[in-house]
């Protein structure tokens, strides 16, 4: 059986607060619910807990302030917030004011079970560091154990604030390999079905081999419910591929995110001295912290990605495209008006032909499989890392070519048309092909001024191309003397 540990949940909102109470006393912990800050601290003044479910957004925005009190109480108490999703910046605040770590609305039995569980790990550890010491020996396991404690604090405040997947998992492995104090710690992690390993090796340590690190990663991973993984189908990073040598003991915990099995982490003895004892206890307590900061930098990817790209199509959405063609025209005018050869941008725009009539012929859905296509065969031939695709709005869709003269321009787009009215929807009338009319304008060529006169250029070339029969490329007329413009040294 698990350990049991006393709770306190702390909220105004009733209903949660008596289901997370069921979830608890399901799991045989004993809890108690009080509705206000004030009844909170006299709860916890009066009567011990090792634990505090308290909801950080409670009305008039007490939740962040009774934190750092509860804090101030008793430092061993590990404190679990509440919050509501996509309140990533309340969950910063929450962690910075002393929560442990903090759950989301609505809240899942296992998510907090897990979360319960690691508290009390974790409430165990700093309940030892207060235990009366008398033996000379133990009285210097207390001080490694005030430093351990320093540098979980610590680990706390450096992550707390990073939101880039990559800088979380450096900075986890770089910390555990601290607090754990190990020779190597790994972190392995399944993205987008990649499977990784990153390792972190402490200095003048010997090095474990890639398949000893790989089969203790993964040593529990079946009984975690994880799907089989296999050696050659890893990426790794950190440990080098020549590496020969064996581990000689090692902790590994499973990394949860929404009750989904992402990971692992693990921290691994690899020379003549043995593992830390602690180790068992430490990185489930490291793990509950990497969990948290991989679930908010994967809500701040999500929020980005939300903010910038069309949902449709996954393209660049509108205003990303007006900041990047901002960007790019001061960029192309500074070359020219410094008269230096390379400033060139190129506007494409293009509409899908008849669009209209996919809709009310054959419906909505297959109108949004067509505009699929066409977003795929874009990414397909401008593929440039300079190059910007984006959907400009309805079945309009625009790319901006930094770099990119006329002729070139030129090429692309009908590379563009020609691999689109060779594409071939399926549909229940059977296949049909689908044409786009295209635009194309020139800076500094077509003698824009600004941006605006750039893209409404590209625009008047785009339906140029409407009203001379559709499916052709179209360019905005030249109106700078080819002569006036900066050519490539010889």
């Amino acid at each position: 059986m698990s350990e049991q540990g006393a709770v306190l949940i702390v909220g105004d909102d009733k209903a949660t607060c008596e289901t997370l109470s069921d979830f608890l006393i399901s799991a045989h912990h004993t809890v108690h619910i009080v509705s206000s800050s004030p009844e909170a601290i006299t709860e916890l003044q009066n009567r011990p807990y090792d634990i505090v479910v308290l909801d950080a957004l409670m009305a008039g925005g007490t939740g962040l302030d009774l934190i750092a009190k509860v804090r101030a109480i008793d430092f061993r108490l590990q404190i679990i917030a509440l919050m509501d999703i996509g309140a990533g910046e309340a969950a910063v605040r929450a962690i910075s004011h002393g929560a442990s770590s903090y759950l989301l609305r609505p809240v899942r039995l296992a998510a907090l079970l897990n979360r319960v569980a690691t508290a009390l790990h974790t409430r165990s550890f700093f309940r030892s560091l207060q235990e009366p010491v008398a033996d000379p020996e133990r009285r210097s396991d207390l001080f490694r154990g005030l430093e351990t404690a320093e540098k979980l604090f610590q680990f706390d405040r450096e992550l707390v604030s990073i939101l880039d997947y990559h800088l979380v998992v450096e900075s986890v492995l770089r910390s555990a390999l601290s607090i754990a104090e190990a020779d190597m710690t790994a972190f392995l992690m399944i993205r987008d079905r990649v499977v990784s390993i990153v390792a972190n090796v402490k200095e003048d340590a010997p090095l474990g081999s890639r398949r000893a690190v790989f089969e203790r990663m993964t040593s529990k991973w079946d009984s975690w419910g994880g799907n089989s993984l296999h050696f050659d189908d890893v990426l790794w990073s950190g440990l080098e591929e020549n590496a020969q040598g064996s581990i000689r003991e090692g902790s590994v915990y499973p990394i949860v995110v929404q009750d989904v099995l992402l990971g692992a982490i693990g921290a691994f003895a690899t020379g003549h001295r043995s593992l830390d004892p602690r180790a068992d206890v430490l990185v489930p307590i490291i793990a509950s912290r990497a969990e948290i900061v991989i679930e908010n930098a994967f809500l701040h990817e999500h929020t980005k990605i939300l903010a910038t790209t069309d949902p449709l199509t996954g393209l660049l959405n509108r205003r990303v495209f007006r900041e990047g063609i901002v960007r790019e025209f001061e960029r192309s005018r500074r070359l020219f008006l410094n008269k230096r050869p390379g400033g060139d941008l190129s506007v494409i725009m293009l509409d899908v032909d008849h669009f209209k009539k996919f809709n009310d012929t054959y419906g909505h859905q297959l109108g949004d499989k067509v505009l699929k296509m066409v977003a795929a065969v874009l990414l397909n031939v401008a593929r440039r890392a300079t190059d910007m695709v984006a959907r400009y709005g309805g079945e309009e869709f625009v790319v901006i070519a930094p770099d990119t003269t006329p002729e070139n321009a030129r090429i692309v787009a009908e590379r563009i048309r020609e691999t689109l009215q060779d594409s071939i929807i399926e549909s229940e009338a059977g296949p049909l092909r689908v044409t786009a009319s295209f635009g194309v304008a020139s800076y500094p060529r077509c003698g824009a001024e600004t941006v605006d006169e750039l893209i409404e250029q590209a625009d008047e070339a785009l339906y140029a191309a409407k009203r001379k029969g559709r499916n052709r490329v179209e360019e905005a007329d030249a109106r700078t003397e080819l002569s006036t413009l900066p050519t490539q040294p010889q």
